[in-house]
């Protein structure tokens, strides 16, 4: 089956809003191949393609660094663009910084309770004798730390 030849399978070629989405997908990748070398591969590497809407340019950075330097360069930037049959009437710039990575959490590590605290939840929970909460504070005082090697002497 040769490249040209339309699927069978309605799951392989796309339709109704996927295929816009494609079409769409594929004019930011043109535009983003016009603009960004344009840029200077330093300034590139920061920089997104949002939209080219009424000859209004998006461009998305990282920092406002980048943001003031795109600002800066915009006419030359315009000027470059007409040279290649792209008239952009202005450049807006946004600043979106680049999504951290999420961080695991680590749990909270389990803290023995002090000698002292021990016997206090022992007295507490044998004040509560038959009831959950003496249960549950005897399963409590059961965290108690390791005595330390000097108090041993």
């Amino acid at each position: 089956m040769n490249s040209r030849t339309p699927s069978h399978n309605p799951f392989l070629a796309p339709q109704g809003k996927v295929a816009d989405l494609i079409t769409r997908a594929r004019h930011f990748q043109r535009l983003a191949r016009q603009v960004l070398p344009l840029l200077g591969d330093e300034l590139a590497s920061h920089c997104r393609v949002a939209s080219l809407e009424r000859q209004v340019l998006v461009l998305i950075v990282d920092s406002p660094g980048w943001a003031s330097r795109i600002r800066f360069q915009g006419p030359q930037i315009q000027r470059d663009l007409a040279a290649t049959g792209l008239p952009v009437q202005s450049i807006e710039v946004r600043v979106s910084p680049p999504e951290a990575p999420p961080v695991a959490e680590k749990p909270d590590p389990i803290r023995p309770l002090s000698e002292h605290s021990a016997k206090c939840l022992e007295a507490l929970a044998n004040s509560h004798a038959d009831s959950p909460l003496g249960a549950a504070l005897r399963r409590l005082a059961r965290h108690r730390r390791a005595p330390d090697r000097k108090d041993e002497n």
